[in-house]
């Protein structure tokens, strides 16, 4: 299934109001928008994360991304 623009939103608002029905918000919190936006860019660039882990191997820093399900390493 390819991932489109408004598959990618409607799941980081989906992820967002359980999150905040889980806490008991009927509105959402500064969380809930970062959760939304977080959900949103990993699925509309599921490689940002081994990209980033690449340039901190080449810099020499420590590897604190994890790696995307499905990615090889």
């Amino acid at each position: 299934m390819k991932i489109t623009y408004k598959l990618a939103m409607a799941a980081g608002q989906d992820a967002a109001n359980r999150q905040a029905r889980k806490a008991g918000r009927q509105a959402w919190a500064l969380c809930d928008w970062e959760l939304a936006a977080e959900t949103t860019n990993k699925l509309l660039d599921p490689f940002a994360g081994e990209r980033f882990r690449l340039v901190n191997r080449e810099s020499g820093s420590g590897d604190q991304t994890p790696i995307a399900e499905g990615v090889a390493s």
